[in-house]
């Protein structure tokens, strides 16, 4: 579609091109799209930063139409649940793209077989089946995860932000899952589930009964053994044997990497997938460390003591979110509580309140920063003593 200059901002002429349109021009860096055996097709492209102007995609340059990162579903040419900028990059972890969201889109292509259609008004699609309910991107996340081409796995990993050594902490919080015994989900069949489920002896099941002895001639009875699936001859690390696992922490050190996760103001945000995103700008950080700047204002090398500050309130931070994290997700045992309510412990307003309280943590980084910037009190009394018999 042509658009003169009186019908568009840009001084010459311009074509509206259609994505289909902007693919086969080569207008993205990259682009692949999956089948699955069930006929979804999975579109992945990536659209590199703009040279000139970091903030925006580089088939921004030039274009009519917008060059944000997309989530959508795709039904007959039409797009349905399309996510974009924050909506799309807050939810883009569920998908496999913990980092690089804003410079990559993800649309997922039901075949014109599938049992969905869309609402009087086009604006939803729904399922045929069942109690018909609206179709989500987010039911595909597992899916897209999966598909995930490994040029694009590797450009996640090039766009991950510098990590900070948290493996101390991580080591914490696994151990307090496992004195608080909390175990993951384990798969339920459903009749009509996604996933086609046998009785049949495979990984993770084991015989309890030999079918050989039974009255009858009947097959062994399995049970499950360990509700990780694992490649054949692959050993469960102890890690695996239906343990929850502890959060992957990831800091957040840049004030574009916050917006992007949406975390202005709020401490953390948790994902089910197991990333817990941490907001090293958040003010309990800063309120902490000028408290410990100030207590050890003495010390004689103050940039070290500032570094040191620095580490002890980040550090004192992530363990105090880790924890909120860990203790909510101990709440699925607790029949009291519901898959809503632990939902809301799990919120970033939630893990913020426990990163405001620093005062708890004070103690323990003093006793840190007493190790290294405060003499032992012993032996500057004897120090003393030394100086005055001189």
């Amino acid at each position: 579609m042509k658009m003169t200059t009186d019908t568009q901002r840009l001084a010459q002429n311009r074509f509206f091109e259609t994505i289909s349109r902007r693919i086969s021009l080569g207008a993205f860096q990259k682009h692949e799209a999956v089948q699955s055996e069930d006929g979804i097709v999975v579109h992945y492209l990536y659209d590199p930063p703009y040279e000139k102007s970091g903030g925006n995609n580089k088939s921004f340059s030039g274009a009519l139409q917008t060059a944000a990162s997309t989530c959508g579903v795709i039904y007959k040419d039409e797009f349905y649940d399309l996510k974009s900028s924050k909506a799309w990059t807050i939810n883009a972890p569920l998908f496999g793209i913990p980092f690089g969201a804003r410079h990559i889109s993800v649309h997922i292509e039901l075949p014109d077989s599938a049992s969905v259609r869309p609402e009087g008004y086009r604006q939803f699609l729904r399922y045929v089946e069942g109690e018909q309910e609206q179709v989500a991107t987010n039911h595909f996340s597992e899916r897209v995860a999966a598909l995930r081409p490994q040029w694009l796995i590797d450009i996640i990993r090039s766009l991950a932000p510098d990590a900070r050594s948290s493996d101390d902490i991580r080591d914490e919080l696994q151990k307090l899952l496992d004195e608080l015994r909390v175990r993951r989900t384990a798969p339920k069949v459903e009749v009509d589930g996604p996933e086609l489920a046998t009785p049949e002896i495979g990984v993770g099941f084991i015989s309890t009964r030999d079918g050989s002895r039974s009255s009858g001639g009947s097959k062994p009875r399995p049970t499950h053994s360990n509700i990780s699936f694992a490649p054949t001859g692959a050993k469960a690390a102890a890690l695996w044997e239906g343990k929850e696992r502890a959060p992957e922490i990831i800091p957040l050190t840049t004030q574009e990497e916050v917006e992007e996760k949406n975390l202005k103001g709020r401490a953390a945000r948790y994902y089910p997938t197991g990333e817990l995103f941490v907001n090293m700008l958040y003010p309990a950080v800063e309120e902490m460390r000028t408290k410990l700047v100030d207590e050890y204002a003495s010390a004689q090398d103050i940039e070290s003591m500032r570094e040191h500050a620095q580490q002890a309130a980040e550090q004192s931070m992530v363990l105090r979110v880790g924890r909120a994290a860990v203790y909510a997700l101990a709440k699925q045992l607790n029949h009291e509580w519901d898959n809503e309510a632990v939902g809301f412990a799990l919120r970033p307003e939630s893990l913020s309140l426990a990163a405001d309280d620093y005062q708890s943590s004070l103690q323990s980084a003093r006793r840190s920063m007493g190790r290294v910037f405060r003499p032992n009190r012993g032996e500057t009394e004897e120090e003393q003593a030394v100086e005055l018999v001189a």
